[in-house]
């Protein structure tokens, strides 16, 4: 029996968790936002209006083309919760590669939950303010803790979506 050295093992593999021939190896979209936004745009999106929007086919163009543009996407395929989603590391053709988690969006801003499938699936939580043709990206979480649809919209009111930046979000003293 032939065995192969261990250092062949993970370069196969990892080989055949990569990208598909043939579709480019890095995506051309926004770079993630190096750190949160202030602490006052923070208490802005707090205390924005946001309602739930667990039908990504339902959402505002703006948002639909933000998140289309940040996944490298020229149209928004994802999947709605409980639809079918790939995690695995080798893409399947036809089968989204990301899967809505939760959403909430108001006339200002909108923040998104995603589950997203590769070598390592990872949750992600992106906010993206709303107000021009495109949804522009404000903040981007990878690694997130998985939030329950329902526990998205506390976490963002309470403040503790914003890692490290809770004790901040009460307003300045005289305002």
């Amino acid at each position: 029996m032939y065995r192969l050295p261990v250092a062949t093992v993970l370069v196969l593999f990892a080989t055949a968790c990569g990208e598909p021939v043939g579709e480019p190896s890095f995506r051309t979209a926004t770079p993630y936002p190096p750190s949160l936004p202030a602490p006052p745009v923070l208490r802005e999106i707090s205390a924005s209006p946001l309602f739930p929007a667990p039908d990504p086919a339902l959402w505002p163009a703006d948002v639909q083309s933000g998140l289309a543009t940040l996944l490298g996407q020229r149209t928004l395929f994802i999947a709605a919760p409980g639809q079918p989603v790939d995690l695995s590391c080798v893409p399947a053709p036809g089968v989204p590669r990301e899967r809505l988690v939760a959403a909430v969006i108001g006339p200002k801003f909108a923040v998104l939950q995603v589950e997203a499938g590769g070598f390592a699936p990872i949750n992600k939580v992106w906010v993206f303010a709303r107000g021009s043709a495109q949804a522009t990206l404000l903040w981007a979480q990878l690694g997130q803790p998985h939030l329950a649809p329902e526990a998205l919209l506390p976490a963002i009111r309470s403040g503790s979506l914003w890692p490290g930046a809770r004790p901040s979000l009460s307003a300045p003293a005289g305002t």
